[in-house]
């Protein structure tokens, strides 16, 4: 062996020996009201191709084996599990365990990292040869039946670090996860609500069709990890209609879509079969037959089946259909665009369950992995950074932490943060990996009007906000991320203040001003307002809506000064007008009042208040209104369809909804699949603007049909 072989040689054992060495740092980071002691962590996964899982307390990593099966899992229906001893993998740490919260990753592939709450969840080890066996919710005699968990997915091989989250299975809590790199990398993704504010969206909006995938658990399954779409429940043949139209016209016309990368495509049904065709250079791929909608939903079975090109159309076929971006009204052979994301979800059908994780107030900048190919055109959570240098999992999503628990800021980019505050301190410790001094800055986006101090500073002060929720934004402009875990929010009461009185400066009337004009909805019954006051015989205003029709109770006014104060209070329904509820315009109040027993049924609530006229020139101002009162819910013969000759269109529909074939006159109510009334009209033509995206019922008469809301 020469010399210059003996040197080429070293190089490469040296190259060899640093890949395999190198390891990969994922901080956890606990952002839920579980403990530390609460929450546990395994990892599985392969080195080179053989199953192994790693020891989260002491980062060993090891081969799978039966002899790991140790720990006594429960049994369902006589379910003892693959061992049939109801024996199962001791592969579990507690999140307290985990030295500073932080494990190495060697290089590795098809790894999952397992979250679970309050107990471990119960994987079986068949060996190094056959991995484990994974929870399975489709079963109702799993061991890991009603056990909360997450997962983060990801690979780091010499292509760099592939990582994401998912909800391909299911959602049962929020995640986020955040990866960065040398040469300035960063990037992040995750869910921005609490898990009951995502629990209460699903319940609010989910359409009849896929209500069920939220369980008594709090867990939101993939649709067909459920009953009514699969076997013979009601919704299995739910793509069905699309399906068929798809296969219809491309019998007698040509679909023509480019995939990217893979070039142009042009097919044509034949048969059964569909039959694609590359013009660029002849290549061919198919889908055998017609699919079926588990087999679209799913991304399986016809839709995941044959050589590699066999595989990328369907790929593309079956995100295009969960999204709905095969337009049907393009005439054959005019090439379709599937890339554009302001075309998905637009028009049934479609995978609502999808839609709803893409939606940008749950998932950061709309990255999510709803299903198995929400990749095609980069729509999915995966992270993907060639030379990472740490990563941080956070259980519980980036929702508003308590005080003192804020996520990491990076430059270029920012934080939104929601305070509940009377007047606060906030302060922050920025730092850098190296220790490079960090340039960031605070701005106030939402709320009262509030000063705030020092806006270099670590330590802003914030003055001037009332009780209430405020908004502020944290911007780094310097350094390569802050670290904002020892921010602290210090609420002091003595600072208390109105802010601004809208009625001092100027003379204002009910049809030239109206306080807090901004639109208030509740779900819970109750409501904080805006301002509200006046100057002696000018009379300021303010009108909540509150979203659907309520049956009140009791409303409670608190006024800022105790200066005398007059005022009464209104309610109306949809399309009626105001009746008076509590008339004090003659007495003088310059307190707090509570006002119960209160009958009032309607969706608009207007508290009118002037100063008292014994004040010259005096003002009053009422700076918080609640009211409270329970939603009126139908009957449940709502939720039987029975649409008659009534047809509504363009459904769905974005801002007009024509009725046709409504009696004249006749009253037309517009419910939530749960029964609440949030629309009602003698017209023909509804405005359906103001409400939110989702599914609704219609009732006219005995007549109930069924509309989407865009």
């Amino acid at each position: 062996m020469n010399k210059k072989t003996i040197v080429l040689l070293v190089v490469l054992l040296s190259y060899i020996a640093t890949t395999y060495s190198q390891t990969l740092p994922y901080q956890f980071k606990n952002n839920s009201p579980f403990a530390d002691n609460e929450i546990y962590v395994a990892v599985v996964g392969k080195v080179d191709t053989t199953h192994c899982w790693i020891d989260c307390k002491t980062g060993t990593v090891n081969l799978m084996q039966v002899t790991d099966n140790t720990i006594t899992g429960p049994v369902y229906g006589g379910n003892k599990g693959p061992g049939a001893n109801a024996l199962y993998a001791d592969c579990f740490t507690k999140l307290s365990d985990i030295p500073n919260k932080t494990l190495n990753f060697p290089r590795i592939s098809g790894c999952r990292i397992l979250i679970s709450v309050q107990q471990q969840l119960y994987l079986y080890f068949f060996g190094k040869n056959g991995g484990y066996a994974a929870p399975n919710l489709a079963s109702t005699t799993d061991p890991n039946k009603g056990i909360r968990y997450e997962m983060i997915e990801l690979t780091w091989a010499s292509n760099g670090l592939w990582t994401n989250t998912t909800r391909v299975d299911s959602y049962q809590y929020p995640m986020g996860l955040e990866v960065w790199g040398k040469n300035n990398y960063y990037k992040k993704v995750g869910e921005l609500k609490k898990h009951d504010d995502i629990l209460n969206e699903w319940k609010l909006t989910a359409p009849v069709e896929f209500q069920d995938c939220l369980d008594a658990n709090g867990i939101i399954k993939f649709p067909t990890k459920i009953p009514s779409f699969t076997g013979s429940g009601a919704y299995t043949a739910y793509f069905n209609p699309y399906i068929d139209s798809i296969w219809d016209k491309y019998s007698n016309s040509d679909m023509v879509f480019d995939v990217g990368n893979e070039g142009i495509w042009r097919g044509r049904v034949s048969g059964e079969q569909f039959n694609f065709t590359r013009p660029a250079d002849g290549a061919t791929a198919l889908i055998k037959r017609r699919p079926n909608n588990q087999e679209v939903m799913e991304g399986s079975g016809v839709m995941a089946t044959g050589l590699r090109l066999d595989k990328v159309v369907q790929a593309q076929f079956c995100a295009a259909v969960n999204r709905h971006a095969i337009d049907l009204k393009i005439a054959g052979g005019v090439q379709q665009d599937w890339s554009n994301d302001t075309k998905y979800y637009q028009t049934m059908l479609y995978n609502w369950y999808c839609k709803f994780w893409h939606q940008p107030d749950i998932s950061l900048d709309k990255y999510t992995y709803a299903f198995c190919y929400d990749d095609v055109f980069d729509k999915s959570s995966t992270i993907n950074c060639p030379l990472p240098t740490n990563v941080l999992v956070t259980f519980g999503g980036f929702a508003t932490l308590p005080a003192g628990h804020y996520p990491v800021v990076n430059a270029g980019n920012d934080t939104i943060i929601t305070l509940p505050v009377n007047a606060v301190t906030l302060k922050g410790t920025g730092s850098d990996p190296d220790g490079s001094p960090v340039t960031y800055t605070w701005s106030q986006l939402t709320g009262a009007p509030a000063t705030i101090g020092s806006p270099d500073s670590a330590t802003p002060a914030i003055s001037g906000l009332l009780q209430g929720s405020y908004t502020f934004r944290l911007q780094v402009s310097n350094g390569t991320y802050f670290q904002t875990d020892d921010m602290t929010v210090t609420v002091n009461a003595a600072q208390t203040n109105p802010g601004t009185n809208l009625a001092l400066n100027k003379p204002v009337t009910s049809s030239s001003f109206q306080a807090g004009n901004e639109v208030t909805r509740i779900n819970d019954g109750s409501l904080t307002s805006r301002w509200a006051g006046g100057i002696n015989t000018y009379p300021q205003w303010v009108e909540i809506d509150l979203g659907a029709e309520y049956s009140l109770t009791k409303f409670q006014l608190r006024p800022y000064s105790s200066r005398d104060y007059r005022y009464t209070i209104e309610v109306k329904s949809i399309g009626g007008t105001y009746n008076t509820v509590v008339d004090r315009s003659t007495n003088t109040e310059s307190a707090a009042l509570l006002l119960d027993n209160v009958i009032a049924r309607g969706r608009f609530v207007r508290v009118t208040v002037t100063g008292a006229a014994t004040y010259t020139g005096g003002w009053a101002t009422l700076y918080e209104i609640e009211a409270f009162g329970t939603p009126v819910i139908t009957n449940t013969e709502v939720q039987t369809l029975n649409p008659g000759d009534i047809t509504l269109y363009p459904n769905p529909a974005v801002d007009r909804l024509t009725i046709e074939g409504a009696n004249p006159g006749t009253s037309i109510s517009v419910f939530t699949v749960q029964g609440l009334k949030v629309l009602e009209s003698t017209e023909p033509k509804m405005n359906v603007s103001i409400l939110p995206v989702g599914m609704y019922l219609l009732k006219t008469g005995n007549r109930v049909c069924r509309f989407m809301k865009n």
